[in-house]
């Protein structure tokens, strides 16, 4: 177990302003200053860092952001106290490092995982262009600023040969008992990507297959454990008895009921945020 350095309260904010922009087209700054209750000159400046923020502003922004109160103790200490602190990173039960969810909403979008795994394909190039193309996304910067992330949350890391590395071959989540934005969003692009696939891909080279079956809906956390050991079985044999890695792939499992469900008493649709 090593010790990381969690992200600045400045990345927080302007991560939540990025996905709220990510969702909404015509987004902006002063749309943002207006619903966190601050002028957009102080938010543009603070973005800029050309200014600290004082406690009572932090107070005002922080309060808009529902962060988990062991978090926001954390970021009233650095930005309030001036007192610097180091986080260790997480391990779950099979020892895959576990991302926090604020850390996870850093780095949601598809492309960052795609990333990490790429650094695993045999002659792979570090080249942000080489990526984005390997990739088929056309904002090279896109790259440039998700490697910049990955670096950030030590998920990438140089080597004693001075080469780009990912430090683990699975990153999960620490705890999946609720929903968030940044998880829902991922998940979406997961999809979309998934239904563009069925036409642009040979179906020798993937797999799109489904169940349509009748549930008791009390087995629903035995269910989503079987799928979890499995994903990870699968993910383990493919790692082991991957010799030459010259592809990344995607598992995408997907549970979901096609019959209305919010009338049912084991329902858990209320703790979705």
């Amino acid at each position: 177990m090593e010790n990381t350095q969690k992200k600045d309260f400045l990345e927080v904010v302007k991560g939540d302003f990025e996905l709220r922009c990510k969702n909404v087209a015509s987004y902006s700054l002063r749309s943002y200053a207006q619903f966190l209750g601050v002028s957009p000159a102080t938010l543009s400046l603070y973005f800029t860092k050309k200014i600290e923020l004082s406690p009572k502003i932090f107070g005002i922004i922080s309060a808009k952001l529902n962060l988990d109160p062991d978090l926001l103790a954390y970021y009233r200490d650095i930005v309030v106290n001036n007192k610097s602190k180091k986080l260790l990173v997480n391990y779950d039960n099979d020892g895959h490092s576990a991302l926090e969810m604020d850390e996870f909403s850093f780095i949601s979008d598809w492309y960052h995982y795609a990333i990490l795994e790429i650094f695993s394909l045999k002659n792979h190039q570090t080249d942000p262009a080489w990526i984005a193309q390997k990739l088929g996304i056309a904002d090279v910067e896109k790259i440039e600023l998700a490697i910049e992330r990955l670096i950030k949350l030590n998920l990438l890391q140089k080597n004693a040969d001075g080469k780009m590395e990912s430090v683990d071959r699975f990153t999960s989540i620490l705890d999946y008992s609720y929903s968030s934005a940044a998880m829902r969003e991922r998940q979406k692009q997961i999809l979309c990507l998934s239904k563009d696939k069925i036409d642009a891909i040979a179906i020798a080279e993937r797999d799109h297959s489904g169940l349509t079956i009748a549930v008791d809906s009390k087995l629903m956390p035995e269910i989503k454990d079987k799928i979890k050991k499995f994903r990870r079985s699968l993910g383990n044999y493919i790692g082991k008895n991957s010799t030459t890695r010259d592809a990344v792939y995607e598992i995408q499992i997907s549970f979901f009921p096609l019959t209305d469900i919010t009338s049912n008493p084991t329902s858990t649709i209320d703790t979705i945020i």
